[in-house]
């Protein structure tokens, strides 16, 4: 029954952030973004398949209506991980279309990869988790059986029977935060070398350079700024035939 919630709120006076653009343009490129952020290969779909998101998306929403569209989400890769050479189309898209577009940090900069992605993520996490919030005793179970290490006080709350599991109690000391933290190091320093072997992957020396993409994002952004249209439009698709077919 919440296929349309941006329905129910716009005519409530809230302002909607839709999250599908993002599957729909992805779609394009024969991949299935799921919700949880895993990017699986599908059949390509064609340029129908942003009408069909457009319709669904403004479906009986009430005159006026203000939407915000989101370029990803927290849980989704990046555009320039997502599209590739096909990232400067899909800004277009997302700033040529009626609804307010939104951005994520570092996206303008043509990152690839979110910080999220890599173990230095999950390791800032438990660094935070560890110095203030305390973990119940089924967090901590969990993280155990995910062989994750406890602090002292932690360690305490652990029961006989989870130790006769045999899971792998580590207590956090200072010479393995040491090691946490070069981990850390590498990590970034691997992320740093995949984004830059991603970004020779999609031709730099062809015009797709991602390091240079901010200007396109500024430029859009500009433009859509200057022409009402791109503001207070309406998606008008038209049929384009060639020598191949429609």
């Amino acid at each position: 029954m919440f296929e349309h919630r941006q329905i129910i709120l716009s005519r409530s006076g809230i302002i909607p952030r839709l999250y599908k653009l993002p599957q729909a343009i992805s779609s394009l490129f024969g991949k299935r973004l799921h919700r949880d952020g895993r990017v699986n290969k599908q059949e390509q779909e064609n340029v129908t398949a942003l009408r069909k998101w457009y319709d669904e998306s403004h479906y009986m929403v009430p005159e006026g209506t203000i939407m915000i569209q989101s370029s990803t989400a927290h849980s989704w890769p990046y555009p320039a991980y997502l599209y590739g050479k096909g990232t400067w189309a899909a800004v277009d898209i997302l700033y040529f279309l009626p609804d307010v577009p939104i951005t994520f940090m570092g996206e303008i900069d043509g990152d690839v990869y979110k910080l999220g992605s890599s173990k230095v993520f999950q390791t800032e996490q438990a660094e935070a988790r560890g110095g203030g919030l305390k973990r119940t005793s089924s967090q901590i179970a969990l993280a155990l059986a995910r062989g994750e290490s406890l602090d002292e006080s932690e360690l305490k709350n652990v029961t006989h029977d989870e130790k006769s599991k045999g899971l792998g109690v580590r207590v956090r000391s200072g010479s393995n935060l040491a090691a946490m933290v070069v981990e850390q190091q590498n990590s970034g320093e691997q992320m740093d070398q995949r984004e830059e072997e991603f970004k020779k992957e999609i031709g730099p020396e062809s015009g797709f350079d991602l390091s240079k993409i901010r200007s396109h994002y500024e430029h859009r952004r500009a433009l859509r700024n200057e022409k009402m249209v791109l503001r207070y439009g309406e998606l008008a698709p038209l049929l384009a035939r060639s020598d191949i077919g429609t």
